[in-house]
C-alpha cells in the first residue's frame, strides 16, 4: 500500500471516530436532559409518607355575638343585635385578614335601664331578621317616643336551597319597646315593597304575594291588623 492510500485510510477512520463519538455524546447529554426534566417535573408534587400533599381545604364556623347597644328613643329600653357572623378560611391559615365574613340577624335582645333587666324578642335563633322599623309618637320629632317595632323576617326555608335569605317567604311582626308581647299579622309574602308610618297609630305594608300586589292597614298601638287590599296592577 502507497503512503496516499495509507493517509487517506486514516483520514477515514478519524472521520468515523469523530461521528461516532458525536453521537455517543448527544445521546449522553439527551439523556442527562430528560432526567432532568423528568426530575424538575415530579418536584413540583411534594410527598408525605404514602400521601401527596394537597391545597388545604375551605372550612366555615358560624358564631352568634352581640352587636352594641343602642337606645329606643324615649324608652328606657336599648336594643342590641344578635348576629349570626360566618367565618370561611383555608385550613391551617392563622391570620384573621384571610377570613371571609358573612352576617345576618337571627335575633334581638333588650336591656331595661330602669330595672338593669334583659329580654329577648325571641326564645330561639331560629329565625333571619331582615328590617326592624321603629313606630313613633311623631314622624317629625327625631326624639319622639318609640312606641312599637315592626320587623320583616324570614321563618322558614321555603324554597328548599338549604338556607334562610331574601328569597324565602317573609312575615311582619311587631314588639313593644322592651321586646315583649311579639306577634305576626302577615305570613307569606314574597316581597315587601314598601313599610310606611301613616301616623301616631296606623303603619301602611305595601308587598307582593303569588304574583299580587296588596296594601295593608295595621294599627300598630293595638297590634291589629285592619285591613289587606289588594292593588291594581294595570288601569282598567
Amino acid at each position: 500500500m502507497n503512503r496516499a492510500k495509507i493517509f487517506q485510510f486514516i483520514q477515514a477512520s478519524n472521520t468515523v471516530t469523530v461521528f461516532v463519538a458525536s453521537l455517543m455524546a448527544i445521546a449522553l447529554f439527551g439523556g442527562g436532559a430528560a432526567i432532568l426534566a423528568a426530575d424538575s417535573l415530579f418536584s413540583r408534587q411534594t410527598y408525605s409518607g404514602d400521601s401527596m400533599a394537597i391545597e388545604p381545604e375551605e372550612e366555615s364556623e358560624t358564631k352568634l355575638e352581640l352587636e352594641g347597644f343602642r337606645p329606643l328613643s324615649g324608652t328606657p329600653y336599648l336594643i342590641a343585635d344578635q348576629v349570626a357572623r360566618q367565618y370561611k378560611s383555608r385550613r391551617g391559615v392563622l391570620s384573621s385578614s384571610s377570613y371571609d365574613k358573612q352576617v345576618s340577624t337571627r335575633n334581638y335582645l333588650f336591656f331595661d335601664g330602669n330595672g338593669k333587666t334583659s329580654h329577648w324578642l325571641r326564645p330561639d335563633s331560629d329565625f333571619l331578621f331582615l328590617e326592624k322599623r321603629e313606630l313613633t309618637q311623631s314622624q317629625k320629632d327625631a326624639n319622639s317616643t318609640v312606641q312599637r317595632l315592626l320587623y320583616s323576617l324570614v321563618k322558614a326555608d321555603s324554597n328548599d336551597d338549604q338556607q334562610l335569605n331574601y328569597d324565602d317567604a317573609k312575615a311582619i311582626a311587631l314588639s313593644d319597646p322592651s321586646g315583649k308581647n311579639y306577634q305576626e299579622l302577615i305570613q307569606n309574602i314574597d316581597q315587601v315593597q314598601q313599610i310606611h308610618q301613616q301616623n301616631a297609630q296606623r303603619v301602611l305594608v305595601f308587598y307582593r304575594a303569588d304574583e299580587k300586589h296588596y296594601v295593608a292597614d295595621i294599627d300598630f298601638v293595638q297590634g291589629k291588623l285592619l285591613a289587606t287590599q289588594e292593588l291594581p296592577l294595570a288601569p282598567n
